[in-house]
């Protein structure tokens, strides 16, 4: 975990803790203070739940942060990345880690004083 922990330090700089985050529960231990995060896999649950479609959950979720995690052994959903493509997210960050893989954090807007990098920077 402590490359999760690392890549939520960084996380934290930048997505505001009232956001509604979207991440794998990795990164919960070192986010849980922010009242919005939410579980990758939260969008499967909830549409079975309420009896529609995934697509139509992350519509009711609406993420403004998410954190794509290429190399966590739960790939993410495919809807949610739909959901991040359809409203024109923009990719602030990329991390790239051992034990993760590539960490892309999405954002809907980006925040004030930041400015979205295209590289994806190696964790120390």
């Amino acid at each position: 975990y402590d490359e999760a922990l690392d890549v939520a330090d960084r996380l934290r700089a930048i997505v505001p803790d009232d956001a509604v985050f979207v991440g794998p529960d990795p990164l919960y231990h070192r986010m849980h203070d922010y009242g919005g995060f939410t579980e990758m896999n939260t969008g499967v649950l909830y549409a079975g739940q309420a009896g529609i479609e995934e697509a139509q959950a992350w519509e009711e979720i609406a993420p403004a942060a998410v954190a794509v995690v290429r190399g966590y052994p739960i790939p993410p959903p495919p809807a949610l990345l739909d959901y991040i493509a359809r409203h024109d997210f923009t990719r602030v960050r990329c991390w790239s880690t051992r034990q993760l893989g590539e960490v892309e954090l999405y954002m809907r807007t980006v925040p004030d004083g930041v400015t979205p990098s295209g590289a994806c920077d190696d964790l120390p």
